[in-house]
């Protein structure tokens, strides 16, 4: 409880002093108010969201993918992207590098997504049987270790930017070291 005492002023010789009586006020009800208020304010105001992208992982399984419809892709260091393409069924994968810029990587996804003309058309890419026989592109992104995680979202922007709806994330092997160290990157 907070009290306010106010006494009498001071008053000249041999004037008539009169006794105030002193002022109290209970300050206990407003302070309750100004911490409803308080709280009602900090409970409904809206918290920062996080932003966040949720990708959709699918069951390992034995299902086939044909080579040519993949495009690996390699993070490397220093913000180079490196892109491994398949002409033909068992051949040895084209391998190129390049960098995060709209001629470079994103010029490379739209290229790959436009590849062949008969693209799948929406209800088929969510139906594996009915995909057959038309064109629906898989993006296979492997960081390496000396990545940064700047590039894994730099990448996934990349993939909406070019329409690519079919991407996974897979780990750097020794394979892709050895083919890396083969044609001279890193």
């Amino acid at each position: 409880m907070a009290d306010i005492e106010s006494s009498g002023g001071n008053h000249p010789r041999g004037a008539r002093q009169q006794r105030k009586k002193s002022t109290r006020i209970d300050m206990t009800a407003m302070v309750d108010v100004a911490f409803l208020l308080l709280t009602f304010f900090i409970l409904t105001t809206t918290l920062a969201m996080p932003k966040a992208m949720f990708l959709t992982q699918p069951e390992p399984s034995e299902m086939y993918v044909a080579q040519t419809k993949l495009m690996t892709i390699i993070l490397g260091e220093n913000d180079k992207v490196h892109y491994l393409l398949f002409e033909e069924e068992g051949s040895e994968p084209s391998v190129h590098s390049t960098d995060y810029s709209e001629n470079g990587i994103r010029a490379a996804i739209q290229a790959h997504v436009r590849r062949r003309a008969n693209r799948c058309p929406e209800k088929a890419k969510a139906d594996l049987l009915q995909a057959t026989g038309c064109w629906d592109p898989i993006f296979v992104v492997k960081p390496s270790k000396s990545s940064k995680y700047k590039n894994m979202v730099d990448i996934l922007d990349e993939f909406k930017i070019g329409n690519a709806s079919k991407y996974a994330l897979a780990e750097f092997t020794a394979d892709d070291s050895l083919l890396m160290a083969k044609h001279g990157l890193k």
